[in-house]
């Protein structure tokens, strides 16, 4: 999900039937924003908010069968709810799928691809094209599973979900470094429990993993070294 600060609302996707809805931060009112009618099975996964153009990304996929699955960014007018664009992640890459959405503040977005070590830049009007690609962003049981712009819009963090870890992606060359962390970056209540979301916030980047949520804060300039600090969640 995402959360517009300006309007005071949350939008959640679907991993049932690929709706968008937008929650009211302190009423928790729900509203349908969108359901795709397109014949496929729709997921909605990671989104972003440019509060500057007052537009909500969106990664949507569809779990064709048996064929491959296919990935898209979907752009959203906040006020209105209109769809105002559909890209096509295949026009980046072959069967190109997406996990989550980062957005600069140029408005230009950067998608991971949780199947492939590939991310894609994506502009309002040009469509996607292939960004980066790197063994680094290629996971085992699953790869990227979500993304931040660091404020200074020098690079892109992205977790590989397992085994887990973060890689940093510079946004002038496109160079793609694993960052060299000191502490623990793993959940051990289950072999499954990768990196799961992301978010940024003072000076930091927070990783949830299924029973921890793990601070990580860079050690050097850039990001190229970081230390992390974990903290149980408890369930219920």
């Amino acid at each position: 999900g995402a959360y517009d600060k300006v309007a005071g609302v949350f939008y959640v996707g679907s991993l049932k039937d690929g709706s968008v809805h937008q929650i009211d931060a302190e009423t928790g009112k729900d509203v349908l924003v969108f359901k795709e009618t397109e014949l496929g099975t729709w997921w909605t996964l990671g989104m972003d908010v440019d509060l500057a153009n007052k537009r909500l990304w969106v990664c949507a996929m569809d779990d064709r069968k048996p064929g491959p699955r296919a990935g898209f960014i979907w752009v959203f007018d906040t006020q209105t709810g209109k769809r105002l664009a559909t890209h096509d992640l295949s026009a980046a890459a072959k069967d190109a799928t997406c996990t989550d959405v980062a957005l600069g503040k140029d408005g230009v977005a950067y998608v991971v691809d949780r199947e492939q070590p590939n991310v894609y830049k994506v502009d309002f009007e040009a469509g996607a094209t292939l960004f980066a690609t790197d063994p680094v962003l290629k996971g085992t049981v699953a790869g990227m599973n979500a993304a931040v712009v660091l404020p200074d819009q020098s690079a892109l963090l992205t977790v590989v979900y397992a085994p887990p870890s973060l890689a940093r992606v510079d946004l002038g060359n496109a160079a793609v470094k694993q960052v060299e962390l000191t502490g623990p970056f793993t959940d051990d209540k289950s072999l499954l429990a990768g990196a799961d979301g992301m978010a940024y916030a003072d000076g930091a980047v927070h990783v949830a993993f299924s029973g921890k949520l793990i601070t990580v804060k860079p050690a050097s300039k850039g990001w190229t070294q970081a230390t992390t600090t974990e903290t149980e969640v408890k369930e219920g």
